[in-house]
């Protein structure tokens, strides 16, 4: 018995010692600044306080720093739909999936999903916002091709029924003039 303790606690020992190293600060930048969805923080106030490369590129900026000097507003294409995400996730604490468009650096809108999360401090005051931004402009396009396509499908549908009725009525019409 004292051997099976023995080999389960060396088990555990050599499981825990196999554990990845702590990341370094180092380390933790470049998972940031490498990671393929845009990621962000921003201020209360409406600045980026920090973002990754991957969101600098979806918004087509040049550099960090021209990005990070722009008010997060003039970003929107809608400012309504900023204010109204920031009235969410200063209630709600986090918000999931919300849907907007943005204007990139060089005028073109896309669609993004953004999901965010708010940090408060010790008094409930918001400190700053995290949160990610992936393009979904390519789902909104087939979303509204889509629609488009419903909607012409459903007028040549009704286009149909009305030709199928005069067709019959005309044929009543005909058969009434034969029994005549």
């Amino acid at each position: 018995m004292t051997n099976a303790v023995h080999s389960i606690s060396a088990m555990k020992i050599k499981n825990h010692t196999s554990r990845p190293p702590m990341v370094d600060d180092e380390q933790l930048r470049s998972f940031y600044d490498t990671f393929p969805i845009g990621l962000y923080r921003t201020s209360p106030e409406g600045y980026f306080l920090d973002l990754n490369s991957a969101l600098i590129q979806l918004l087509g900026y040049p550099d960090r720093e021209t990005l990070l000097a722009v008010p997060l507003l003039s970003l929107y294409y809608h400012p309504e739909t900023r204010i109204k995400w920031m009235e969410m996730i200063n209630h709600e604490g986090i918000v999931r999936n919300f849907e907007t468009q943005l204007i990139k650096y060089d005028g073109t809108h896309i669609w993004v999903k953004n999901t965010g999360k708010a940090f408060f401090d010790e008094s409930e005051v918001v400190r700053y916002y995290e949160g990610s931004i992936e393009d979904i402009s390519e789902r909104k396009q087939m979303e509204d091709d889509l629609k488009r396509s419903n909607e012409e499908l459903q007028a040549k549908t009704v286009e149909l029924i009305v030709k199928d009725e005069e067709a019959r009525k005309n044929y009543q019409e005909l058969l009434k003039k034969e029994q005549e």
